[in-house]
């Protein structure tokens, strides 16, 4: 978006709720007619687990003549039922490592009917239908369609054993420690668990945390550093909707990604589950202020948000 928007395109960020999920009426709202031209959502978000309502985003923009609908299905290859005709999905990006294949290839669908014309970023032989000219990895492009077929054969009970290890979590964490809520919408994908923490640093919870089974990360929720994501270990930039209102509204508290897959296994979950020490609980309780917070309703973490072109 930011290419875009060097380049003479006027880019339009679309708020989400507390829940981490679009609007549709603001969605709606912001779509200009004769002008909009693409409309951009994330399907699942890597940080929250929310899931977008692709169905009704590519309705809307059916509607609008020359609104072109795409999605980062990245984070939702192999863990939802994705149908681009359904959905209405002109343009769709993914990337094999997700699904435990090969690192460094990924694939795009594009429509041909109605026809989606994109503009190669890399030019010469042809190769790919012209959108990316180059000799083909077919190493890579094999490991990535087998990733593929693995993942769609396996899809129905990873959900279901996943779902089964991330409510084992949750209820094994708040067991132990107070003041934990959940951010994003609990409907989300499961694999995708994003709990914060009162009264405590993130630095702190990250040293506290001895044994990491599901490669956990640790955020900064509000305007200050992120600590310990993979995408950006040492980033002091603010997480993707820094300035939200629902973000700005509370102090900034630390918040842990656990993520859970069809390699984590019963035996580490419950390791984790059993991670809240009474050195933790106890210094939780220290800082505590003497007014106790109410912490009930689900909180925006860090989602990524739409954007109208």
């Amino acid at each position: 978006m930011r290419y875009l928007s060097e380049n003479g395109f006027e880019v339009t960020y679309i708020p989400v709720q507390s829940n981490g999920l679009i609007d549709m009426k603001v969605l709606e709202a912001a779509i200009r007619p004769d002008q909009t031209a693409l409309v951009s959502v994330m399907a699942v978000n890597n940080e929250i687990g929310c899931v977008q309502p692709l169905a009704e985003i590519g309705a809307l923009c059916r509607k609008h003549k020359g609104v072109y609908f795409h999605t980062d299905a990245a984070q939702a290859l192999g863990k939802i039922e994705i149908d681009v005709d359904a959905m209405g999905i002109d343009v769709m990006s993914l990337s094999a490592h997700k699904i435990y294949g090969p690192k460094g290839v990924g694939a795009a669908y594009v429509r041909r009917r109605p026809r989606v014309r994109l503009e190669p970023l890399i030019h010469g032989g042809g190769q790919e239908r012209g959108l990316r000219s180059g000799t083909v990895p077919a190493s890579l492009v094999a490991g990535f369609g087998e990733a593929c077929r693995i993942a769609k054969d396996e899809m129905a009970a990873d959900h279901e054993r996943v779902t089964a290890l991330a409510n084992r979590l949750i209820e094994g964490i708040n067991a132990k420690v107070t003041n934990v809520e959940r951010n994003g919408d609990p409907d989300g994908y499961p694999g995708c668990v994003n709990l914060s923490f009162a009264f405590v640093e993130g630095e702190s919870l990250l040293m506290d945390l001895k044994v990491r089974p599901f490669a956990p990360s640790v955020l900064s929720v509000g305007p200050v550093r992120l600590t310990g994501r993979s995408c950006s270990p040492s980033s002091p930039l603010f997480t993707p909707v820094r300035a939200h209102r629902t973000l700005l509204s509370r102090p900034a508290r630390p918040a842990l990604r656990p993520r859970s897959s069809r390699r984590t296994s019963s035996e580490r979950s419950a390791r984790l589950r059993t991670w809240p020490t009474r050195r933790s609980a106890s210094a939780s309780a220290a800082s505590r202020p003497r007014r106790r917070s109410t912490l009930s309703s689900p909180r925006l973490s860090a989602p990524s948000p739409a954007c109208a072109t």
